[in-house]
């Protein structure tokens, strides 16, 4: 357990995840922070990490972020990570997002799914 940061002078005691090796860091003066890269397992998504380099300067950091303020160098080096404990967990309806990437007619009678099935008329009605 260790004290998190909330907001100017509040603090609470949180379970923390820990660990160290090499990631791709860089300092961020004109925000007033660092940025950590950290990958998923398995994937080849990855979270970008900010942190402010005052304890109590989230509120600054977020004013000063910016598309030009990620404009940065970043390098890899060796570095002890302590998060508070979380899970990442999303649903998403893929019927929005699969269309927006040009895959249209998966989810109409116009699909076609012949390599999967010989059966006509088959298609998706529910992607998540």
């Amino acid at each position: 357990d260790a004290l998190f940061h909330l907001s100017p002078g509040r603090t609470k005691k949180v379970r923390m995840m820990h660990q160290s090796g090499r990631f791709l860091v860089a300092d961020c003066p004109s925000m007033g922070a660092s940025a950590l890269v950290l990958p998923y397992r398995r994937s080849d998504a990855v979270m970008v990490l900010l942190l402010p380099t005052d304890p109590d300067g989230l509120n600054a950091l977020h004013e000063r972020l910016s598309v030009k303020a990620f404009e940065l160098r970043f390098r890899e080096r060796e570095v002890d990570v302590s998060l508070p404990r979380f899970r990442l967990r999303q649903v998403t309806d893929l019927r929005r997002v699969l269309p927006a990437l040009g895959v249209e007619d998966l989810f109409t009678e116009r699909a076609n799914l012949s390599g999967l099935s010989k059966a006509r008329g088959v298609r998706v009605t529910l992607a998540r």
